[in-house]
């Protein structure tokens, strides 16, 4: 390829796009902060999701659930 000044197309590699977390905008406030200690499993629950890169170059999409009480994972999908 090189003798005859070819040149392999490389397609770009793919970002997945993410929410723009330096947007200047205030955020929500933890309201939990003032609230009394979890007594029981099940009053609070709270989730949070990421990209994840796969072997194969993929990316994967994880949103993970937790139960604030016990701190137990509650569910996920992917």
């Amino acid at each position: 390829m090189r003798r005859e000044c070819l040149h392999a197309l490389q397609p770009k590699a793919y970002t997945p796009r993410t929410p723009d977390s330096t947007h200047g905008l205030r955020c929500a406030p933890n309201r939990r902060l003032d609230q009394p200690k979890l007594t029981r499993a099940n009053q609070v629950g709270v989730s949070d999701s990421t990209y994840l890169p796969l072997a194969n170059g993929d990316w994967a999409y994880l949103c993970a659930f937790q139960d604030m009480g016990t701190k137990h994972v509650v569910g996920r999908t992917r």
